[in-house]
């Protein structure tokens, strides 16, 4: 028979046993612990670019909407109104085509609402037939629904974006 034998020779008295391969459970912990504060760091970060991003979403989807409305009061040479709904939601976009009216209802990203500044009007139209407005331009802010401060109190931290028509021509301009 051919047998081995594996002898391990005994440690002296004060010296340490070779080192296995593997980490300790103190390294383990170590890593875990800087792991979990990156992880909340990105946490936070992400968090606030979701908003920036909700916010911009229910602008541009309000700013296409009312280059709609000029494009329409061009295309059918009628009168084409956009009004924000009372809670700010949503909005309707309204024009009589062949003396029927016809008006759609566009719901904004849900957790957003759309205001006035004070003093604004609450609809701008668009007129026939070269999709120019009277003149008096409208503004709309765009921010989030859990958002306790309005656009008017100039909070810096919290996200929010204006969507003005300028001019006589309804021009359309997205800003922060």
């Amino acid at each position: 028979m051919n047998e081995q034998v594996h002898r391990v020779a005994p440690v002296a008295k004060g010296a340490t046993a070779p080192r296995t391969t593997g980490i300790t459970l103190v390294e383990m912990l170590v890593v875990l612990a800087i792991l979990g504060v990156l992880m909340a760091i990105g946490w936070v970060s992400l968090t606030g670019a979701r908003q920036r991003a909700l916010v911009r979403e229910g602008a541009t989807e309000l700013a296409v909407a009312l280059q709609q409305a000029r494009t329409q009061a061009q295309r059918f040479n009628a009168n084409v109104t956009l009004t924000l709904d009372p809670g700010g939601t949503s909005f309707t976009l309204s024009q009589t085509r062949a003396g029927a009216l016809t008006s759609r209802s566009v719901a904004l990203p849900a957790g957003t609402v759309a205001e006035i500044p004070a003093g604004g009007s609450t609809s701008i139209t668009y007129l026939a037939p070269f999709g120019n407005t009277t003149g008096d331009g409208a503004a709309f802010c765009v921010r989030l629904a859990a958002q306790p401060v309005a656009c008017d109190a100039g909070s810096a931290t919290a996200p929010r974006s204006t969507v003005s028509v300028v001019g006589l021509a309804g021009k359309v301009v997205v800003g922060n």
